[in-house]
Formats: structure tokens, C-alpha cells, sequence
């Protein structure tokens, strides 16, 4: 874990005292408490309660990244050291960040982050209070993901740090530049956009090489560039389920800022037809088992645990050679799909998978598991379509063995590539300090819809 100087209590107080610049006093008269339960939470002799923390972010009109950076503080106390963090943002558009630690800290790291089409990589020192990346836009979908050198920590967070706060940072807007030139979402956005990017970012010049991939906005079944993943090794074994211990999971909540009397309201919420009782958590954390359906699924999503926590199974339906996969709907994070052939035979086929606008095909072997995110809870559901004589399996959570398949997906139609740009281009026009009106007259629906 890296050695640092900061913690919740010091961020709390530097907050108040180096960016609002505001007594405990005003503060505490102001949301409602006592002086002394100011002074404590600074001194970091009470632990705040993630209540207490959101009310103190709306005080200072931090916007959520008060919260967020409490959050990302505690994240080398509470997850393992990793090369790969992805992450859905709640909302678009709008500034936000991803704080690295490093596991030895005052190294040089390497790091590759990509969301959307926009890509940034970069080698830079990070020291014990880590780096933080600022990041232009946020999108639910696609994720972000940072890809370490080496192992270390990534938590994300939304609006601007403080420079006052004097934690190390970086901005990269200067040194974005587009995935690669036949990625559906470049080649989507690159004709309607350039006119509103090109006077920012010289590297909006280079789409004009790939202003020919218009088949990702036109809709064609032959659009779809198959992938082949036949490399990815296949996962023989049976066995899919795994989770924290009770003891992590405590940990986690704390960290949270949680009672487990909010955690358990919080779990019952998803799920109403099993609820969950303070009691029932408590023997859970204590290494019990209260047999309580979706448990430790559920506490991953309530405490943030972006499906690092738990593995699990789900059910699948078939309808002729499709399949659906019975993703929870309140479920938000990495699932996991597993094709295999009911034979011995092991020659690889091509499989596509349709998932709201989007569609990807790709030539897997049996037995491969491929991993993606369900960006937002509520209904959501995949449809794979195979080959006969094929079956899938599949699940929810960071599987260990999955590939990554977040990028390379392409509108399923005409109609959904203009969705797709309507909901969309708001967010990369920001990315300049851009205006939707200045796009061109001939995307004047364009201009209507995001009003």
C-alpha cells in the first residue's frame, strides 16, 4: 500500500480551510451539527458517515467530488493492487478524474486510458499521494479504462480537484488522440464534429483518412467487423463462483461509510422480494451464512465494489439459436458470457451479440469467456446469437479469465448509429468548450434533440 500523508480527515479539513475558506463554526451551523463533530472528523478521530460527507459536499458546493475523492482515498485499504480498473460514470459530459497510486511509490508509470473514441497514454512519476488524471468528459457508456505498467490503484470521481488541495496532477487534454481509425465511434462522429473540432485539436485532422468507414453509420449486416478472438485461451473448468469473505465485505462497508443498518435498506431496495436485515448482515460479515438470495452481488453494487467482490452464475434463456442471459436488473458492472459447443469439437465459430444500439461479432473458440458492463442498472439484456450445436453459459461479476470485448462495437442499425450520435456528440463537442450549435446546418435534428 502506498505511504501517504492524506486520509479523510485531512482532506475534509484542507477543503474547508485552503478551497472554501470557511470556519468549523459556519460549517457546522450549516448542515446541522455540533462544532466538535466537525473537529472530530478532521482530526480523524470519528469516522464520517457517507450521509455526513455528502452533506458537507453540498455545503461547499463541491459538486460530488468531495465525495468522490473520500471514496477514492480508501481504495489501497480495500481492493487488491491490479494493471486493469474500468469504470461507468453516472452521468455524461461534465469534467471528472481517475486518481492513480502506485504500489512503490516515487516510480515511473505507464499508463494507457481510453474512453470512447479518445485515447491517452502516457509515462509519468507517481508519488505517494499519487497522481490524478483530469479527464475532459464522462460517459456511462462507454467505460473508461486505465491500464497500468504494473499493478497499482485507479478510482475515478467527477468535477475538478482543487489545485489547493496540492495533490499531484495532470491534465490531458493536450494529449488525446483518437483509438485507431477504424473504430466504430471514431469513424461515427467524425464527419458531423470535425467542423466544431478541428480549431482545437490538431489531431481531429487525422480522421479525414477514415471518412470512409461510413458503414458504421450506415447500418449494414456486412458493417460488422468480425474479431477474431481465437488467441483468447478457453476457461474449461466448472466452476464460476467466488466472492470476498464477510470480513472484506465489512471492511468495505466502513470505508462506505455505512451502517449496516443503511447498507441492509440499501440491498433491500434492489431487490424487494428478498430483503435484507441488519441482523442478517451482521452474521453474514461474521462469516455466517443467512441465506439471502443475491447477497453479496447486491453489497457490491451498494458498496461500489465494480463487481470486484463477487463471481457469479446466472440464468440463460434460449429462443431458436439465440440466447439471453438473465442479467439481474439491478445489477451495474462487468458480466461475463461463455460459448461452448456441445461436442468435443474445439473449431472456433463466428458469434454476435446485440446489446441495446450496439452489435459485435466476433470468431471465438468454445469454451472463451468474454467479458463487458452493463453501464446502468434496470432492464438490460444481451442476445447472442450461435451456432447450432452451441450453449452459453454466463454471469456477473470480474470474471478472472474473461477478454475484454468494451470496444470495437458498431450501431446494430441506420437508426440506432443516429441514436447513438444524438446522445453522444453534446459530450465530445464539450470536450473543446465547444457549443451543439455549432454544428453544421445539415444536423439541424441534431441540434433539436439536445436542447
Amino acid at each position: 500500500m502506498p505511504t501517504s500523508t492524506l486520509s479523510v480527515g485531512w482532506l475534509l479539513r484542507a477543503w474547508r480551510t485552503e478551497v472554501s475558506r470557511r470556519s468549523a463554526t459556519s460549517v457546522a451551523a450549516q448542515v446541522g451539527v455540533g462544532r466538535s463533530a466537525v473537529a472530530n472528523w478532521e482530526a480523524g478521530t470519528r469516522r464520517p458517515s457517507k450521509a455526513d460527507v455528502a452533506v458537507l459536499d453540498n455545503a461547499y458546493e463541491a459538486g460530488g467530488t468531495l465525495v468522490g475523492l473520500c471514496e477514492a482515498l480508501q481504495t489501497p485499504a480495500v481492493f487488491d493492487a491490479d494493471k486493469v480498473w474500468w469504470h461507468h460514470f453516472a452521468r455524461s459530459s461534465g469534467p471528472c478524474w481517475a486518481w492513480i497510486r502506485a504500489v512503490e511509490p516515487g516510480r515511473r508509470m505507464r499508463f494507457d486510458a481510453r474512453w470512447g473514441p479518445l485515447h491517452v497514454e502516457l509515462t509519468r512519476r507517481v508519488g505517494p499521494d499519487g497522481l490524478i488524471i483530469a479527464l475532459p468528459v464522462s460517459t456511462p457508456e462507454p467505460p473508461v479504462r486505465f491500464t497500468l505498467d504494473r499493478p497499482g490503484w485507479v478510482a475515478f470521481g467527477v468535477g475538478r480537484v482543487p489545485p489547493t488541495l496540492h495533490i499531484p496532477s495532470l491534465n490531458v487534454v493536450g494529449y488525446i488522440r483518437p483509438v485507431w481509425p477504424a473504430e466504430p465511434l471514431v469513424a461515427l462522429f467524425a464527419g458531423p464534429l470535425r467542423p466544431v473540432l478541428r480549431p482545437h485539436l490538431t489531431w481531429v485532422d487525422d480522421l479525414k483518412t477514415i471518412l470512409g468507414f461510413t458503414v458504421a453509420a450506415s447500418g449494414s449486416p456486412d458493417g460488422a467487423t468480425r474479431e477474431d478472438l481465437t488467441p483468447h485461451a478457453p476457461h474449461m473448468t466448472a466452476d464460476f463462483e467466488s466472492q470476498w469473505s464477510g470480513e472484506r465485505y465489512r471492511a468495505l462497508r466502513e470505508v462506505r461509510g455505512l451502517s449496516r443498518v443503511e447498507a441492509a435498506s440499501s440491498v433491500t431496495s434492489l431487490s424487494s422480494k428478498h430483503p435484507v436485515t441488519a441482523g442478517a448482515l451482521e452474521t453474514f460479515e461474521a462469516s455466517g451464512n443467512p441465506r439471502v438470495a443475491s447477497l453479496a452481488p447486491r453489497l457490491d453494487v451498494v458498496y461500489q465494489g465494480q463487481g470486484r467482490t463477487v463471481v457469479s452464475e446466472v440464468s440463460v434463456t434460449r429462443d431458436g439459436t439465440r440466447w439471453l442471459p438473465g442479467f439481474p436488473d439491478w445489477w451495474r458492472g462487468p458480466v461475463w458470457m461463455q460459448a461452448t459447443r456441445r461436442s468435443s469439437d474445439s473449431k472456433p465459430a463466428t458469434i454476435e451479440i446485440t446489446w441495446g444500439h450496439w452489435r459485435k461479432r466476433m470468431f471465438l473458440r468454445p469454451h472463451a469467456v468474454i467479458g463487458t458492463r452493463k453501464a446502468s442498472s434496470g432492464p438490460s439484456q444481451p442476445t447472442l446469437k450461435l451456432p447450432d450445436g452451441w450453449s452459453l453459459r454466463a454471469g456477473i461479476g470480474e470474471h478472472p479469465k474473461a477478454l475484454a470485448i468494451d470496444f470495437g462495437w458498431w450501431p446494430a442499425t441506420a437508426g440506432d448509429a443516429r441514436q447513438i450520435l444524438l446522445r453522444y456528440s453534446p459530450v465530445y463537442v464539450d470536450l473543446v468548450g465547444g457549443n451543439i450549435d455549432d454544428l453544421p446546418v445539415d444536423h439541424a435534428d441534431l441540434r433539436r434533440s439536445v436542447r
